[in-house]
């Protein structure tokens, strides 16, 4: 859209010179872009966002890392089941196709800490004591909002091959046992053709590949309104339909305002369970504002 354009340009601006000429105060276009925008917002076609996927597809993406033959596949599994749990915007864990100034900066294997009861774990351990790790934190560099150093924590999972603690433990064993380093990216790995990446575009295919075998087309989840952003919408809501409060969801988000509320999505249906029935209760109340005398309406 031409808001869009408008924001990257400005943000291209102020990450090389400070200054973002279409706002003259922070967050504020100038008056005439302001119009200008509106206008052709109101002609704008209605959005349509990718839609929040169920834990279902998280199970899936752990089924892919466990049974992969190829590191690739085992890479980019792990990192969807780290994204559902963690909330992750797909380029915190991916390489980006596009080229350019970004002020989201990628996931380094440095940035994530394992610990024990309490205990941090070395992270060039061998992988059974990683996988032994009852949490996992990362630790973000720099994010899209312009916060900095936030950290999100999650315990680990038992009993279940879906576990963001584990996938992170994968992935930063397999990164350092083929002569990585801290300052590789999370999505690296190593395989017959050397070093290389997952990309954001290869987690959107895994996702709408998971969708056709899921078969989620039959529950309103066609192939083409998945993609790799479902993944931390999925998150959020399965957060929200489990009762987590909204300072949760935005915690481990890193959102800084309710904007998030745009990824609890009105088809999911869970969220309206027995609200027509709680509106069908008759409730007899008085209407305080229109309560005079009709002699009064003639005195006025």
């Amino acid at each position: 859209t031409v808001q869009v354009a408008l924001r990257a340009i400005g943000k291209t601006c102020e990450l090389e010179r400070g200054i973002n000429p279409t706002y003259p105060a922070p967050g504020q276009y100038i008056t005439q872009l302001e119009m200008q925008v509106e206008g052709f917002r109101r002609r704008d076609p209605i959005p349509v966002p990718e839609l929040a996927v169920p834990v279902a597809v998280a199970e899936w993406f752990a089924a892919k890392a466990r049974d992969a033959t190829s590191a690739e596949v085992a890479a980019t599994g792990d990192l969807g089941v780290v994204a559902f749990f963690y909330l992750l915007r797909v380029g915190e864990y991916t390489s980006s196709c596009t080229r350019g100034l970004r002020r989201t900066k990628q996931f380094w294997v440095r940035d994530v800490s394992f610990h024990r009861h309490g205990r941090i774990i070395d992270p060039a351990g061998d992988l059974e004591a990683l996988l032994s790790a009852t949490g996992a934190t990362l630790k973000l560099t720099n994010q899209k909002n312009g916060v900095r150093g936030s950290c999100v924590h999650h315990h680990a999972i038992s009993n279940t091959d879906v576990c963001p603690v584990r996938a992170l433990a994968r992935r930063v064993h397999h990164v350092r046992s083929n002569g990585g380093t801290g300052d590789d990216m999370l999505c690296t790995f190593f395989d017959h053709r050397g070093k290389g990446v997952v990309k954001d575009r290869d987690v959107t295919r895994m996702v709408r590949v998971a969708a056709v075998d899921l078969k989620l087309a039959e529950r309103g989840f066609p192939p083409h309104r998945v993609g790799s952003h479902s993944l931390r919408a999925g998150g959020a809501v399965a957060l929200a339909v489990n009762g987590a409060s909204r300072d949760m969801i935005k915690k481990i988000g890193r959102w800084s305002s309710d904007t998030f509320l745009m990824y609890i999505h009105e088809q999911i249906s869970h969220l309206t369970v027995g609200v027509a029935e709680r509106m069908a209760t008759p409730f007899p109340f008085t209407n305080i504002e229109g309560a005079t005398t009709s002699g009064d309406h003639g005195n006025r």
